[in-house]
């Protein structure tokens, strides 16, 4: 996922391991909603309480756009002293961190199903956002993050190189194994498979594309959270992953509440896709409104087991 770099969360730019050995192929292993059509599952009990507030994805604000009022200020200074370590390690880590997300999944850690969380599959993992969130929250956890834009590698790397239990592969993942055109945004974090109306491309490029089946050949029998932030590109990142589901536990999915993207991933496939494995939605951890209108556009949704 990499996150989009126009999404805002309340305090500043959302720019947006158990076992320390890789589980790439080969001899190495680890040891050992609104808008959704049809009924939501009841979502398992969960000890945590995500942090975004939600608006109706077919209604807009009240509020003049592009305006912040007095009591919204006071109420993002309630919610960030309210999580003092979390703010201030947003402050030191501005730019990879989203301070709303980054509390949701620290709550979520802490929580009696999170704590068990020892492998993360980050998929989309730009310059390295999400493994430094995820790092935070889940400190002895292995990340294994997928990327296909160099150029964002080298600075993850520079974020998370000297880390033991975080590893890199330079890649896309889809749904069959091949090389596909990347478009490459000014901002890395809006690179995609798809057009997204609105935003400048720099240039293409053709990087290798594997299925996740295909490079992940085990995964511990529980513990296992697979996240997907890919602009548009969840659904195929998803059918090339069906046979390691059964062994995921838990799902972290940016949806697209709207086109966002042409031919992107609906939120009805999503929806459909997840549920036709075994998940039922936990939770909204984060949310993106369009800056004009306030309307949500987009949510980090956490999925899970029953």
């Amino acid at each position: 996922m990499a996150e989009s770099a126009t999404h805002l969360n309340n305090l500043g730019d959302k720019i947006s391991g158990v076992g320390g050995r890789s589980i790439w192929g080969g001899d190495l292993g680890i040891p050992v909603g609104d808008q959704f059509e049809g009924q939501i599952d009841a979502a398992p009990d969960m000890s945590f309480a995500p942090h975004s507030r939600i608006e109706s994805a077919g209604q807009s604000s009240a509020q003049p756009t592009n305006m912040i009022t007095l009591p919204q200020v006071l109420r993002i200074a309630a919610d960030a002293f309210e999580d003092i370590p979390t703010l201030f390690f947003k402050l030191r880590n501005r730019s990879l961190v989203s301070f709303n997300l980054c509390r949701a999944l620290k709550d979520f850690a802490v929580s009696g199903r999170g704590r068990n969380v020892s492998t993360i599959l980050d998929v989309g993992a730009n310059e390295g956002q999400f493994a430094c969130m995820a790092r935070y929250c889940w400190p002895r956890s292995q990340i294994c993050s997928f990327e296909p834009d160099e150029r964002a590698v080298q600075k993850y790397l520079a974020v998370h190189g000297t880390d033991a239990r975080t590893s890199i592969r330079t890649c896309a993942l889809s749904e069959a194994d091949g090389a596909m055109e990347l478009r490459l945004a000014k901002v890395s974090a809006q690179n995609s498979f798809l057009v997204e109306p609105g935003i400048a491309m720099e240039g293409i490029r053709k990087v290798p594309v594997h299925r996740l089946d295909d490079l992940v050949k085990t995964l511990p029998p529980a513990g296992t959270m697979l996240k997907v932030d890919v602009q548009g590109f969840e659904a195929q990142v998803l059918r090339g992953s069906v046979r390691l589901l059964p062994r995921i536990s838990w799902i972290l999915l940016e949806v697209s509440l709207m086109n966002m993207y042409q031919g992107g991933s609906s939120v009805e496939d999503i929806w459909g896709f997840v549920r036709s494995h075994g998940f039922i939605y936990c939770a909204v951890l984060d949310q993106y409104r369009l800056p004009r209108t306030r309307v949500v556009a987009q949510m980090d949704v956490l999925f899970g087991r029953p």
